[in-house]
């Protein structure tokens, strides 16, 4: 599956927006790869039809951190949602 398969479909996502995007994505083992290349395109149709419904806005508040005992979240408003991202350290996930 070429790069698909080798874990850079992040890249394949931005390059095939002529707009600069940011594709967020985190450590996972290969339990979620695609089946095949050909996949990759019902991920794009979905994603450009969703651009259909976007509002932009320059409301974003400052990104912050909160704890709760051993717990940890970075957080920041974004309009009249929030964004929560659990910070996890690299670590190698396989052998």
């Amino acid at each position: 599956m070429g790069e698909i398969g080798g874990g850079n479909l992040p890249k394949v996502l931005h390059d095939n927006f002529e707009d600069e995007i940011l594709v967020v994505h985190g450590c996972a083992t290969h339990d979620f790869n695609l089946v095949s290349e050909t996949e990759i395109d019902k991920v794009l149709d979905a994603l450009k039809k969703s651009q259909n419904d976007l509002t932009y806005s320059g409301l974003a508040g400052k990104s912050e951190r909160l704890t709760q005992g051993s717990v940890q979240v970075l957080y920041q408003r974004l309009a009249t949602l929030f964004c929560l991202l659990p910070p996890v350290p690299h670590k190698r996930t396989e052998m």
